[in-house]
C-alpha cells in the first residue's frame, strides 16, 4: 500500500473531526442547548461508529478490542464535543459515542468480507456527510461570527472521499513499514459445545501470513 494514501486518510479522519470540534468550542454560548447537544450526539457517534467499523474490517482486530476501541473514542469525542453544553450535552454525546463504538464493532464483523469494499466506502460518504451538516449547522447557529470557510471545508471532505476511495481494504499498514510485511488476520471459529443442549461458542484466533 502506497504511504501516502494510509497516513493521509488518518490524518483526514482527525482532521475532520477536530476541525468540527474547533469550531463547536469557539462558537461558544452562540449555540443553543438543543443544537449543541445535537452536534454532540453526532460527533460521537460517527467517530465511534467509524472506530468501531474500521478496526476489525481494516486492521483485522478481535472484535472485543475492537469495541472497546470503539466505544473509548467515540465515548470520547462525543464527551469532548458535548462538554460546552454541560452535564447534559457531555451524558447525550458520551452514550451516542459509546453506542456507536458497539454498533461499529458488530458491523464490522457481521458483514462478509466480500462486501468490505463497498461497506468502507460507504461508512466514509456517510461520516463526510455528518460532519458537513454538523458543520453547517454551527455556523447557522452562530450568525454574528461565522467562523470556518463552507467552501474550505467541502474541498478538505472532497479530498478525503477521493483518497478513501483508492485506499485498499485488508491491508493494516503499509508494506515495508516498520520492516514487516506480514498481515495479521482475525477469523471466528464456531464450535459446538454440549451444555444442556448446544451452545455456539466463538473463538478468536490470530492467524499470521
Amino acid at each position: 500500500m502506497d504511504h501516502f494514501l494510509f497516513f493521509s486518510l488518518w490524518a483526514f479522519y482527525g482532521l475532520l473531526i477536530g476541525w468540527v470540534l474547533l469550531l463547536l468550542f469557539q462558537s461558544g454560548s452562540q449555540i443553543g442547548d438543543m443544537a449543541g447537544m445535537t452536534a454532540a450526539m453526532s460527533v460521537g457517534m460517527t467517530a465511534g461508529l467509524v472506530t468501531g467499523l474500521l478496526l476489525p474490517m481494516v486492521f483485522h482486530l478481535p472484535f472485543f478490542v475492537s469495541t472497546a476501541a470503539g466505544m473509548g473514542i467515540g465515548g470520547g469525542v462525543g464527551w469532548i464535543a458535548g462538554w460546552r453544553g454541560g452535564p447534559a450535552g457531555i451524558l447525550q454525546g458520551w452514550l451516542a459515542g459509546l453506542m456507536g463504538g458497539m454498533m461499529g464493532a458488530m458491523l464490522g464483523v457481521m458483514v462478509p468480507p466480500a462486501y468490505h469494499s463497498s461497506l468502507f466506502r460507504l461508512m466514509n460518504v456517510l461520516f463526510a456527510g455528518v460532519l458537513l451538516l454538523v458543520f453547517q449547522l454551527i455556523r447557522g447557529c452562530a450568525e454574528k461570527d461565522r467562523r470556518g470557510s463552507p467552501i474550505v471545508f467541502f474541498l478538505v471532505v472532497g479530498l478525503f472521499l477521493a483518497i478513501s476511495h483508492f485506499f485498499p481494504v485488508g491491508v493494516d499498514r503499509p508494506e515495508g513499514l516498520h520492516g514487516q510485511n506480514s498481515v495479521f488476520k482475525f477469523s471466528l471459529v464456531d464450535r459446538l459445545i454440549p451444555y444442556r443442549g448446544i451452545v455456539i461458542e466463538a473463538k478468536f484466533s490470530w492467524i499470521k501470513d
